[in-house]
């Protein structure tokens, strides 16, 4: 028996229609909502900043990425700093080298997140929690 030779068009509905059967059968394609704790804090971070942090800046500064020897993904390391120094300053925004990276302004280095801004409120979210004393769950890895 000959098989026919799909068509581009049969093609381009395969891919879709196998990602939505795989978000189907693995039980939906949103990521898990962060478990909350008993510290108002915590869960600022782990719902508004956290998130942004795992989007855009993990993938370079976390576990063994470690560009500019700058690591995000613990308090400590976060409060550390890398090469350039000092990225965070509990309770003081304006010292807090992260944020003006974020808001892209040059006199403080390289802009970041390097494939394209964050939004406002990406931003606004991060000076709120540098405000607060930038706490975030020791646990809270990659």
């Amino acid at each position: 028996m000959i098989w026919p030779v799909p068509s581009k068009r049969s093609f381009s509905l395969t891919k879709p229609l196998l990602f939505a059967g795989l978000c189907l059968f693995l039980g939906g394609c949103r990521p898990e909502p962060p478990k909350l704790t008993s510290d108002p804090k915590q869960n600022f971070y782990l719902q508004h900043v956290g998130p942004v942090l795992k989007e855009n800046c993990y993938r370079c500064h976390a576990g063994m990425n470690r560009k500019g020897g700058f690591r995000m993904d613990s308090r400590s390391t976060l409060l550390a700093g890398g090469k350039d120094g000092i990225a965070v300053v509990p309770g003081d925004p304006e010292k807090s080298r992260i944020l003006h990276v974020v808001r892209r302004e040059n006199a403080w280095g390289k802009p970041m997140p390097p494939d394209g801004p964050l939004t406002e409120g990406e931003i606004a979210a991060i000076e709120q929690w540098i405000r607060e004393g930038a706490v975030m769950p020791e646990a809270e890895r990659r």
